[in-house]
């Protein structure tokens, strides 16, 4: 009873603002679908991977559920089945978490194999926030220590000593994994044969665990959550119109061809000036519009301040109707008019027949599969030549030029996404793989000994394997030697590049020193799916990036002092996650400070449908046409990488001696708080979970926003909202002498009535329809020209509406030397009479 008045004092002091004694709450511990549970900074599921690493999906047994509901009966935990590729039910078992009296979680998981299967790894999966204390690698252990949020951690203690394997998963899009009885080589299962895990889970402080059965989260209207009306298009001349800052320079191909000089772009007839891309993906239906929806887009595109555009998943429907080509011409010749580049691909996604590479069977060939044929197999190489010449040498009827002789497409991929590890259970058998495989073997013994290949190949290891990466690159560079003396023979003069997916992208590795520039993609929560791909549930990991060291890029400067031009053509901080409102701000700062050349948002659409005015907004994984969070924080981008706020490095030169001075920081990031902060002449901001973020002429104070849970005892612990603010000079001059500012301000942003599994929202069971925003508050305060005068009349701070338009005056003041005011929406402007 002393416990609960304790707490309950605490819960009231938090909700009247009044300082408290912070008492570290206990370690929780929340069930969820398919046998899985979640702590504090991750979670522990099964995970079931067939040969070549293809996903073995683990799932609610809803046969057994509706069995006991039928028979009125009630086993303890959570049926559990895996299934074959194919669909049918591989194992099938239980997992069933339980609290004991003396504040430990005990954890029983089997699973009993019902028909021949066979398995690449079958383990208890700790998906984790942070590197394990113990490090990465293998060990058999009879317990093990997990990091959890905010510097603490959670041990995990078996019944007997258990294999252990831990690694980076970042790299393959997920996070740090430590798996319990990992099995990595191939184990054929047989029925009868079972795979059990006994755990007892504590907090090594010896506090007892809180123990929850998971609440599915519903996202609806009320005390957090409130409608946001978004619109997508930009009201002209208002501080979201960007068209007039100049980043187009139209039309595109004015200056000549795009060279790759000294690391970096620059134009044939602009030597010297070096050239920086930021634009975004069209997908799909989007690359053809209609010509008036065509208008609207390229108008709408400059408005947001892109110079370039990706069309990309474009060539099936490319290939297959001639009509759709008008559509996608005038799209292109209206960009390019308006002074945005084009990069695209030669090969994405296109649907190629069996029988068109002079192979007799039905159906079509996987389209991870062909990526590498076209290094390995003459027939589809010759496909991809067919496709190649047909879309090189159309000429665009709106621009009397034929793709090939066209400067304003100057940056082209082969293939998209070639990495061999992509699908590789769909070639891990094929025999042209096996060939190839011999092929290179072969020529490894020779360059080994010099003895010619006088020795049996090895068997072909998948993913992992001592020889993989090698092989990987062998064919790559096979793919784009190939293509690249055909795309010149065709008289192409575009700069060239392939193997956008790789994570060996550095200066020098692997095959980047045959590109003309080096492409690669990156993602926070890119979403998996446990059941079905591309079918909810899905998955992401909704941990605080900084604190997680995601991406990678975070760890290294990918372009410093390289020989080749970087550019990432795809990346997202993708949606449901909480955390992509950081996602503008951190990459733009990553992509100027480390001297990279071309961004491209992933996506702006994959539909046409969306890109209508009034399709109704909300968001989805990728697209930003409807969701405003994603919309918003890709103004943070443009200012700090296309403009290059982020590239200065010096002091403000202060032109008046009662203008303050701010020592322009580079991107400052606090991986324990989960907290960022860049400060350059023209862009100030920064991120965090709660509390204060000083940015040189901006600071601003996360107000708390004491809210009702499920848990009363959680509710001094969701005390704030995770928000992103940051404020940039429109007129070109320092922050704190502009006078004419957009301050931008993020929480997070759902659909309504989208669903989740439990509070930690990292499976999404169902997407909800147009947008609720968070509901938060933060306290700015802007050091400016004329603060010592106390006098806030020279500013006024209008509120915006999501297409720019101003929809009130916001109450500020001077105080303390600088202008003060709250915000709670998303879009301000700050005015200077």
């Amino acid at each position: 009873m002393k416990t609960f008045f304790i707490r309950k004092a605490i819960v009231l002091m938090v909700a009247f603002g009044l300082s408290a004694i912070c008492l570290a709450e206990p370690l929780s511990i929340t069930t969820g679908l398919n046998g899985s549970i979640s702590f504090p900074g991750g979670d522990i599921s099964i995970v079931a991977f067939g040969p070549g690493w293809s996903t073995l999906p683990v799932r609610e047994d809803t046969a057994a559920i509706e069995e006991e509901a039928q028979n009125l009966t009630a086993s303890p935990g959570c049926p559990v089945e895996v299934l074959m590729p194919g669909g049918a039910s591989a194992m099938k078992g239980r997992a069933t978490w339980t609290p004991q009296p003396d504040g430990t979680v005990r954890g029983d998981v089997f699973l009993e194999c019902l028909r021949q299967v066979d398995v690449q790894c079958l383990a208890l999966d700790a998906s984790v926030a942070a590197v394990p204390d113990a490090g990465l690698g293998d060990s058999v252990v009879g317990e093990y220590v997990l990091p959890a949020a905010g510097g603490r951690t959670l041990r995990v203690v078996f019944n007997a000593k258990m294999p252990v394997h831990a690694q980076d998963s970042r790299q393959w899009g997920g996070s740090w994994n430590v798996r319990f009885g990992d099995n990595r080589g191939m184990r054929r299962f047989s029925p009868g044969d079972r795979a059990v895990w006994h755990v007892v889970l504590s907090d090594p402080s010896g506090e007892p665990l809180a123990f929850s059965q998971g609440r599915q989260v519903e996202i609806l209207p009320g005390d957090r959550w409130v409608p946001l009306d978004y619109r997508k298009d930009i009201t002209p001349g208002s501080a979201l119109d960007f068209s007039g800052m100049d980043f187009q320079d139209a039309p595109a191909g004015k200056h000549g061809w795009l060279k790759a000089v000294g690391g970096h772009f620059e134009f044939e007839h602009l030597p010297g000036v070096e050239q920086r891309f930021y634009g975004v993906n069209l997908c799909y239906t989007a690359n053809y519009p209609d010509h008036d929806l065509a208008d609207i887009l390229v108008d709408r595109l400059v408005r947001c301040g892109y110079n370039s555009l990706r069309i990309h998943h474009h060539d099936d429907t490319w290939a297959k109707d001639i009509a759709a080509r008008d559509r996608l011409d005038y799209l292109i010749a209206r960009a390019i008019e308006k002074g945005l580049y084009i990069t695209t691909d030669l090969y994405v996604s296109r649907v190629v027949p069996w029988r068109s590479i002079g192979i007799d069977r039905d159906g079509n060939v996987p389209n991870s599969l062909y990526k590498a044929y076209v290094g390995v197999n003459d027939e589809a190489f010759r496909d991809w030549c067919e496709y190649s010449r047909e879309f090189l040498e159309h000429v665009n009827p709106y621009t009397g030029r034929a793709y090939k002789d066209e400067p304003g497409m100057p940056l082209i991929s082969l293939v998209n996404e070639g990495k061999l590890e992509m699908g590789w259970d769909t070639k891990a058998n094929d025999p042209f793989i096996q060939a190839a495989w011999r092929e290179f073997c072969a020529e490894e013994r020779k360059a080994d000994n010099d003895k010619g290949a006088a020795d049996e190949a090895p068997a072909l290891q998948g993913p992992g394997g001592p020889l993989f990466a090698k092989f990987d690159t062998w064919v790559n560079r096979r793919v784009f030697s190939r293509g690249l003396v055909f795309v010149r023979s065709l008289g192409c003069r575009a700069l060239l590049t392939n193997d956008n997916n790789g994570r060996r992208h550095g200066e020098g590795e692997d095959a980047t020193p045959l590109y003309d520039f080096v492409d690669s993609h990156s993602y926070v929560d890119h979403p998996t799916f446990p059941q079905k791909q591309w079918s909810l549930p899905s998955r992401c990991d909704n941990s605080n990036p900084i604190m997680t060291g995601k991406p990678e890029l975070l760890h290294k400067g990918w372009a410093e002092g390289a020989s080749k031009p970087y550019a990432i053509t795809e990346w997202n901080f993708s949606g449901p996650g909480r955390y992509r409102g950081m996602g503008g701000i951190l990459m733009g700062a990553l992509a100027a400070q480390q001297g990279w050349d071309g961004l491209w948002r992933f996506a702006y659409s994959h539909a046409a449908d969306r890109i209508k005015s009034e399709t109704p907004g909300s968001p989805g994984y990728f697209d930003c046409v409807i969701d405003p969070l994603v919309a918003a924080s890709d103004r943070a981008s443009v200012c700090l990488f296309l403009r290059g706020d982020a590239a200065q490095a010096s002091k403000v030169e202060s032109q008046k001696s009662n203008v303050p001075t701010f020592d322009l920081r580079p991107l400052t990031l606090d991986e324990k708080r989960g907290s960022m902060a860049i400060v350059t002449e023209r862009t100030c901001g920064g991120f965090a979970e709660s509390g204060r973020i000083d940015a040189g002429p901006l600071s601003f104070e996360i107000c708390p926003a004491v809210r009702r849970s499920f848990d009363s005892s959680k509710l001094a612990a969701e005390n704030s909202v995770a928000t992103t603010v940051w404020v940039s000079s429109l007129d070109g001059a320092p922050v704190e002498r502009s006078s004419r500012l957009l301050l931008v301000h993020l929480t997070d942003v759902q659909g309504e009535w989208a669903l989740y599994a439990d509070e930690s929202r990292r499976l999404l069971l169902r997407w909800g329809r147009g947008c609720l925003m968070e509901k938060g508050e933060a306290k700015v305060e802007l050091r400016l020209e004329g603060a010592e005068t106390q006098d806030a009349g020279n500013y006024t701070v209008f509120a915006l509406d999501t297409t720019g338009k101003r929809i009130g005056v916001v109450p500020s003041s001077f105080r303390d030397g600088a202008l003060s005011f709250t915000v709670s929406g998303i879009y301000y402007e700050i005015v200077r009479s």
